[in-house]
């Protein structure tokens, strides 16, 4: 069963942009989430650690989470490879206080800006991340 959320139709793989052979790492991501990314393009796979990754996906609860993280995320995608940051929405039992605001905040000095923003589950909100273009 394709797994979607939100007013699209995506599954969420394609949401993230995963292609056929992709590699796609998941950082501190919900026991779930393999389910959510089903069904994944021919050959993707996601891992916990890797080189030459398509794309990173992290997982954090609040804004010391990603403040701690932020400068290591954004060296790993290779180049061109998005960064998706995903926090709890202000619905969820997950919610502390980080909100879309706040991972701009600690993500735009870093020099990658939000292209994108999705619902990844009925908890988790996402933010697609890109190096600035100098």
């Amino acid at each position: 069963m394709v797994s979607t959320t939100g007013s699209s139709e995506k599954p969420l793989s394609r949401k993230l942009g995963a292609k056929p052979g992709d590699v796609v790492r998941a950082v501190n991501a919900p026991t779930h989430h393999a389910s959510l990314l089903e069904p994944l393009p021919d050959g993707a796979m996601v891992v916990e650690a890797a080189e030459d990754l398509a794309l990173d996906h992290a997982f954090v609860l609040s804004a010391e989470d990603l403040a701690a993280m932020a400068e290591r995320l954004v060296s790993w995608p290779r180049p061109g490879g998005p960064v998706w940051i995903s926090w709890p929405m202000k619905t969820s039992p997950l919610f502390v206080f980080l909100t879309q605001d706040g991972v701009r905040k600690i993500m735009l000095p870093t020099r990658w800006v939000d292209v994108q923003v999705c619902a990844v589950d009925e908890s988790w909100s996402g933010l697609k991340f890109l190096r600035r273009r100098a």
